[in-house]
């Protein structure tokens, strides 16, 4: 599987990513408190119209976060493992047994 190393902002719609980093500062303390802690998974969900606000599914809660700190957090990315179609479609399995 491919892994991609980016922000939160930048990570696609629906995708999942997993927290690499965090920023230091003054936003590291919410951040945590939110759950947001390196190997978390978050989902980004929405885009504000004025793109300045995002939501992220993170531990069952939806938060959203300003643009500017969820670039301050890195992620990475794993691409989605292609799944083989059965070689019958619509053919029911036998169990041996």
């Amino acid at each position: 599987m491919e892994e991609k190393i980016t922000t939160l902002d930048r990570a696609p719609l629906g995708g999942t990513a997993f927290v690499v980093s965090l920023p230091d500062g003054g936003a590291l303390r919410r951040l945590l408190d939110l759950g947001l802690v390196e190997g978390a998974a978050v989902v980004p969900l929405f885009v504000s119209p004025s793109g300045g606000t995002r939501a992220y599914l993170l531990r069952g809660a939806v938060i959203a976060l300003r643009r500017d700190i969820a670039g301050a957090v890195t992620v990475r990315l794993q691409a989605h493992a292609v799944r083989e179609p059965s070689r019958h479609a619509g053919a029911k399995e036998r169990v041996n047994g």
